[in-house]
């Protein structure tokens, strides 16, 4: 029988907060990557070392704003899209940028709901690659020739989103999360089976197994906490089944080009059309 995730706006709205409050142990690696080693280096102020706090305290006030402006509830899908932002986006991000885009994109999502993250991450990606900034390494990172081993990856390191490269918190959550019966799993199960399968025949093909082949902190981020956003995915097992199938031949097709910009296409474009991924399935 095809399981369909049907479920109460009380239900919604604590799935909501659990991921809001899981979500904010990252700023903790943001600040750690991202802050405290740039500080020690000297690459940056100590006012500078908070900047993945800045950025969802920000993202904070600019939900507050449009609860009170636009009278719905502060806990909704708005502050866990604006949130997720201030995580994945470019550690190198500027403030204006980050909040004019953030605006522009809340006040045409109060006529029109859709995914705000994944296409806020198209647009500043845009944007940074017209500047010739477009990169999500930060600025020790860039001065570095590093290389990272599985370790490295797990604890922190490794380029990605200023707040999402935990890696190891990334795999705990995704745990706990399984068990949360709201929590659409088969959209993330589905493409880490397809994508991994797509990697290893690539990888044989190209005769390359470089660890970045197979792991990539925005990636792994983005189809564990992004993509299985409850209104902008299927509501059928087998609808997330295709939406995940779909999503990892997206990313992989992007993957000869650019691999972190692909994800954010295909979660976007998937958005869109969830719903018509459902009506096989539907009786």
């Amino acid at each position: 029988m095809n399981k369909v995730f049907l479920h109460s706006k009380n239900d919604e709205e604590k799935n909501i907060k659990t991921f809001y409050y899981l979500l904010l142990l990252f700023i903790v690696g943001g600040i750690l990557k991202n802050g405290l080693i740039l500080y020690q280096n000297k690459l940056i102020t100590l006012i500078e070392l908070f900047k993945p706090f800045y950025l969802c305290v920000i993202s904070l006030g600019v939900s507050f704003l449009f609860s009170l402006f636009c009278k719905e509830k502060f806990f909704s899908n708005r502050l866990l899209c604006n949130i997720l932002i201030g995580l994945i986006v470019m550690p190198n991000i500027g403030y204006i940028i980050y909040t004019v885009v953030l605006l522009i994109l809340n006040i045409m999502y109060s006529f029109k709901k859709f995914h705000i993250a994944s296409f806020y991450m198209i647009i500043v990606s845009i944007i940074y690659m017209l500047l010739n900034n477009y990169t999500y390494l930060n600025s020790y990172e860039s001065s570095k020739s590093l290389q990272y081993g599985i370790l490295d990856y797990l604890f922190g390191k490794g380029y990605g989103g200023i707040s999402n490269t935990f890696l190891l918190l990334t795999i705990i959550l995704f745990i706990i999360l399984i068990c949360n019966k709201v929590y659409k799993k088969y959209i993330s199960i589905s493409f880490i089976i397809s994508y991994f399968i797509l990697s290893i025949i690539s990888a044989f093909i190209l005769n390359d197994f470089s660890l970045s082949h197979f792991i990539n902190n925005n990636i792994l981020f983005a189809v564990i906490f992004i993509a299985p956003i409850s209104l902008f995915s299927p509501y059928t097992r087998g609808g997330c089944y295709l939406y995940g199938i779909a999503l990892s031949l997206i990313c992989f097709g992007f993957s000869f080009w650019d691999i972190n910009l692909g994800i954010y296409i295909g979660i976007s474009l998937l958005s869109i059309c969830s719903k018509i991924l459902d009506k096989p399935f539907v009786k």
